[in-house]
């Protein structure tokens, strides 16, 4: 009897390879969506930092010019009530004190003004060593716990930062274990029409909030797939 070779290649493609396949599609492109929306997410807050950048500068400076003109107009009123009085000394010392007092309140205020700066620079740096550690800590501890640092990276940005905070998340997430390339799917209880739930199945029930993450990694396991 002579075999139908087209027939024998299309049967080679089982319906598993197909499943796979498609996943690895699924997961492809939501690595490119992913990185899309963070790179827009990422342009954003740099164009939006740049235009309050450039906001600040206007208002300091519309401010700064403001205030030059407000002594400029307030030292030659004072010079000419000092020349109004120039024959009533009494009045001129009283006039001569009021602008002693206003250039020690200038000067004080410029203080202030600076110190205030200096505070924010502080603070600034501050929250960016803060940053930094923590995305430090971050990475470290993902590759001791083999877990997921991106999806670390963003569950940590709800906490305090601290390494204690960071590693309790971690503990709580699914491993990353390296496994076959063609996996054996063991019976699972987890069924849909009879056929085991697919990767992509297992993940919207666990972003829909169906599952917590103690049972994804043991339907990811159970089913074959890497949590």
């Amino acid at each position: 009897m002579v075999v139908d070779e087209t027939e024998t290649q299309v049967d080679e493609t089982s319906p598993e390879k197909e499943e796979t396949s498609q996943e690895s599609r699924v997961d492809s492109q939501e690595q490119v969506i992913s990185k899309l929306m963070e790179k827009i997410r990422s342009d954003t807050l740099a164009e939006l930092g740049r235009v309050r950048k450039a906001a600040e500068d206007a208002i300091k400076r519309a401010t700064s010019e403001s205030k030059l003109v407000a002594q400029q107009l307030l030292e030659q009123r004072e010079r000419e009530d000092l020349e109004a009085a120039k024959d009533e000394p009494d009045k001129q010392a009283v006039i001569r004190e009021r602008m002693a007092r206003r250039q020690k309140e200038s000067e004080l205020a410029e203080t202030q003004t600076k110190l205030t700066e200096a505070n924010a620079k502080l603070q600034e740096l501050s929250t960016k060593e803060v940053e930094t550690t923590r995305e430090r800590s971050t990475k470290e501890i993902a590759e001791r716990l083999k877990v997921n640092p991106t999806r670390l990276a963003e569950l940590v940005k709800f906490t305090n930062g601290s390494a204690e905070a960071i590693e309790e998340i971690a503990k709580e997430m699914p491993k990353l274990t390296s496994q076959p390339k063609n996996p054996i799917r063991p019976d699972s209880s987890e069924t849909a029409g009879g056929t085991a739930k697919t990767k992509t199945q297992i993940q919207q029930d666990y972003i829909g909030g169906k599952i917590n993450t103690v049972q994804y990694a043991e339907k990811m396991k159970a089913s074959g797939f890497t949590p």
